[in-house]
């Protein structure tokens, strides 16, 4: 007789093996199958067909296991998981308590920032993560507040296929954006800044030039003390906060300037510099050069078949007045003077005189004046001729207030 059922009360066992390895039970609530042997349970099958584990009284698939073929894994029937000769596919998301891991952990992973890691630092190959999208789309990695059921999208990397750039941004505002040409903006016209004034960048290179718009300003010094800009018509250095303006050159140090070359002092002096000695000063008159050596000063070289000139221009109203006045000081008193001077022909103003003066005890006194007539008069003081000269020559060519061609007038 063919035995068809076997039928056991609820917590009864079926029990197989000399130790009681493999036990099979319903408690009345679960049934059990267990192993308690030292190998494994093994439920070998046979043939191609799809052997798993399905809802009692349906075709609903659980997990489904196929020889020499994938394992698969359901929800409500749906296929949500299957191994492949090449590793796995997953449908859907992917839920996890404590991230994932995708090669083999390693404890070089940061613990905050565990949930998700990818390589090996043990296999020696280049390691990476790809994000495709569609060539009209984007792909975008976003960073979420978790307290805060809108704030999903508060900080973003995207890169946008439709004209290859890449956008960054934070407080769900874009900052900052990479062009396909390699230009970087920002997110929005004059918004953004490189540095805050607190925490700043070292250096900033570039290997051909910094761009501006008219009246753009390079701004420098923790008062904007320094700026530098284009209004439209000028190229201006400007020191709005009344510092003194320097220009300097690299001496003897190596990374700063340390020379004076030339500096620009606020309601003052314009002062030239060389090797940092000062040359040159405008004062509040006019002009000071600074002579610190024997033989300095003022040298006029021309180039070529050509001769220097130094030129004295003045519209003077009056005879005597003084067109130029070229002072010797001794120690700061002055000892002897040149006056170039206005002739009487104040309308035509082409007539002048040369006066020559020299002090004595203190008092500068006129000496001698070469007239606009071309005669000499010597105001005080005599005509000497020490024991090498030759005398005067008197070689008038013309005849003109003396009866002869040589005679000393007595005035």
């Amino acid at each position: 007789m063919a035995l068809t059922e076997i039928k056991r009360p609820d917590s009864v066992k079926a029990q197989f093996g000399t130790g009681n390895d493999l036990t099979i039970y319903h408690s009345g609530s679960h049934s059990f199958i267990d192993d308690a042997g030292t190998g494994g349970l093994k439920i070998r099958v046979a043939g191609t067909d799809d052997n798993g584990f399905y809802k009692y009284s349906s075709d609903e698939k659980l997990g489904i296991f196929k020889p020499d073929g994938n394992v698969e894994l359901y929800y409500d029937n749906v296929k949500k998981f299957e191994t492949t000769s090449g590793g796995g596919t997953l449908t859907g998301h992917l839920n996890t308590t404590s991230g994932i891991i995708i090669r083999r952990a390693t404890s070089y992973a940061s613990n905050d920032a565990d949930e998700l890691i990818i390589g090996d630092e043990a296999v020696d190959a280049n390691q990476g993560m790809t994000i495709l999208a569609h060539g009209t789309k984007a792909g975008s990695i976003n960073f979420g507040d978790g307290n805060n059921p809108n704030g999903h999208s508060r900080g973003i990397i995207k890169y946008d296929h439709n004209d290859d750039s890449l956008a960054f941004t934070t407080a769900i505002t874009e900052r900052l954006r990479i062009k396909s040409d390699g230009n970087i903006i920002p997110g929005t016209d004059d918004a953004t800044s490189i540095g805050d004034g607190t925490t700043n960048f070292n250096s900033i290179w570039a290997s051909t030039r910094f761009r501006g718009n008219d009246n753009v300003k390079l701004v420098l010094g923790n008062g904007q003390d320094l700026v530098i800009r284009h209004d439209g018509t000028d190229n201006l250095i400007e020191s709005p906060t009344g510092d003194t303006l320097k220009i300097m050159c690299m001496g003897s140090s190596v990374d700063t300037a340390d020379e004076t070359a030339a500096k620009f002092i606020k309601d003052g002096a314009v002062e030239l510099y060389y090797n940092n000695a000062k040359k040159f000063e405008t004062t509040s008159t006019g002009v000071e050069l600074p002579i610190t050596a024997s033989n300095g000063g003022i040298k006029l070289t021309a180039a070529g078949n050509h001769y220097p000139a130094i030129f004295f221009d003045a519209n003077r109203s009056a005879e005597n007045n003084g067109i130029m006045w070229l002072d010797g000081k001794w120690n700061g008193t002055t000892v002897g003077a040149l006056s170039i001077e206005a002739g009487d022909d104040t309308t035509n103003k082409d007539d002048g005189k040369i006066t020559f003066y020299t002090a004595q005890g203190g008092s500068l006194t006129r000496k001698m004046a070469i007239e606009q007539d071309g005669n000499v008069h010597i105001d005080d003081g005599n005509l000497v001729i020490g024991t090498a000269g030759k005398g005067i020559d008197f070689s008038a060519q013309t005849q003109s207030s003396a009866t002869t061609n040589h005679e000393v007038l007595d005035h």
